[in-house]
């Protein structure tokens, strides 16, 4: 797919048109993203059940886009997002960088604009992806009983955290080199490996104007600020229903995403 093929597809799907680079442009685009495109492990666990331990083609993310509601995790969101900024003359790239478990399993963004430099993540469930002037001061977002922190580090490196009281959950701090898609591959056909956290839950993540909502294991959670609320998933008609109504996904990859699940598991989720 040529880039102005896929730019202007992506661009339709996110409901905007072309503009010049700016920090508000790349703030609606992470704004409408954010709205329109899903954070999501079931695309992930439907490639492992074929075979495929890859990222999809800019075909097959766009089509998963328009017409099953679906999006990806980081690697698949943050690197098509990317491409998107190139093509629309953003000098952004790739980056990479450690959790706090020493492991390079995230792949996140930093843009630069007019010789300031931002972070911008849509793969870590973040309420809200950025951009962050790394100039600029340590951001706090609750979320239900969790909190998230974007910290700059220096005018380059930047760390996000994920905190539940003084407990970190997750966490990721950035690498200085900016890095090409190539540099990840072993992270991301490590991804798919059986005790990896996306290899044996249910994610999938969206946001709704004013709240989230999000399917985590067997637990429907919808969530606005501090304020949440938590359901038991019954069954597995139960997250149909719930996939294909409350969070806009197709529910045709269910079955292969909970057997990828329960093999991993060692057993059923629902």
């Amino acid at each position: 797919m040529k880039e102005l093929e896929f730019s202007t597809s992506f661009l339709e799907i996110l409901g905007l048109s072309s503009q010049p680079p700016s920090v508000a442009y790349l703030s609606e685009l992470a704004q409408h993203h954010l709205d329109v495109v899903a954070y999501e492990n079931l695309s992930k666990l439907d490639r492992f059940a074929k075979g495929q331990l890859t990222l999809p083609t800019p075909e097959e993310y766009l089509h998963d886009l328009r017409f099953n509601g679906l999006g990806g995790t980081c690697f698949t969101i943050n690197s098509f997002f990317c491409q998107l900024l190139r093509a629309l003359g953003f000098e952004a790239d790739l980056i990479g960088g450690l959790s706090h478990e020493g492991k390079r399993s995230h792949l996140s963004l930093r843009v630069k604009i007019e010789s300031i430099f931002y972070a911008l993540d849509l793969g870590y469930m973040l309420p809200n992806p950025g951009p962050f002037s790394l100039d600029g001061p340590e951001i706090s977002m609750p979320s239900g009983a969790r909190v998230y922190k974007v910290s700059p580090l220096s005018d380059r490196l930047f760390r996000i955290e994920l905190r539940r009281g003084d407990v970190i959950g997750r966490s990721f701090e950035s690498s200085l080199e900016k890095q090409t898609l190539a540099d990840f591959a072993n992270s991301i056909r490590g991804s798919f490996g059986s005790s990896e956290l996306f290899m044996k839950t249910l994610c999938v993540h969206r946001r709704f104007k004013d709240h989230f909502r999000t399917v985590w294991g067997n637990e429907y959670i919808k969530c606005n600020g501090t304020k949440f609320e938590m359901r038991h998933i019954a069954n597995r008609d139960d997250l149909a229903q719930i996939l294909k109504c409350d969070l806009g996904v197709t529910d045709f990859r269910i079955e292969h995403a909970l057997a990828v699940i329960a093999t991993n598991l060692g057993s059923e989720l629902l």
